[in-house]
């Protein structure tokens, strides 16, 4: 089954605007912007409950956003040369399954 994008999230920064912008524009969907000092991906979660939501970010914050909603430290930071990292998150109920992959 594939599931649409119903939320589109970037930084302010003209790197993940650029990444985010070409996926929102071929929805035909806005970009939300978020300042990554203040962003809570457990927020965005509860705010979006049952959508689906693209969320580009940064090599410094993501996994540690992600390691906040396992409660868990999974993911280490990314080195700032390495780019293409996809993190999906999954819940369903109480369960969150969740993988990297890496794109070249």
């Amino acid at each position: 089954m594939h599931y649409g994008l119903d939320f589109f999230y970037t930084t302010l920064t003209r790197r993940t605007q650029m990444t985010c912008s070409t996926i929102a524009t071929s929805k035909q969907k806005d970009m939300i912007f978020y300042d990554s000092v203040k962003f809570s991906l457990n927020e965005i979660i509860e705010k979006h409950h049952g959508k689906t939501i693209l969320i580009v970010g940064h090599s410094n914050t993501i996994p540690f956003q992600i390691n906040a909603l396992l409660e868990k430290e999974i993911y280490t930071l990314i080195d700032e040369n390495q780019f293409g990292n996809l993190y999906t998150i999954t819940i369903s109920r109480d369960k969150i399954e969740h993988k990297l992959t890496h794109h070249k």
